[in-house]
């Protein structure tokens, strides 16, 4: 089950990381996913049988994983604010 969420984990983590530094990042990871549920949903049509559903109480540790990543970026951004402006010039002197 973690192999199925791990590659979107790994987007989110670098898309809210690096959005301050590269602000064209959500464009193409949005270009990305839809290029990759076009692909799939035509795999899954076309190529394969109906997957089995299987009863799960929760989505596990990603909900988890996700919470982690979300505080380190919010974090990550408020130092990347507080970098960029003269904020820290004024507390200097």
């Amino acid at each position: 089950m973690f192999a199925i969420f791990s590659i979107p984990v790994i987007q989110f983590g670098f898309v809210t990381l690096f959005v301050a530094a590269f602000p064209l990042a959500p464009v193409f990871a949005l270009l990305n996913n839809i290029i990759e549920i076009r692909s799939d949903a035509n795999k899954f049509t076309v190529r394969t049988r109906r997957p089995v559903a299987h009863k799960a109480q929760s989505i596990g540790r990603i909900l988890f994983i996700y919470n982690i990543i979300n505080n380190i970026n919010k974090t990550v951004t408020v130092f990347f604010q507080y970098d960029s402006t003269n904020v820290c010039d004024h507390n200097m002197q």
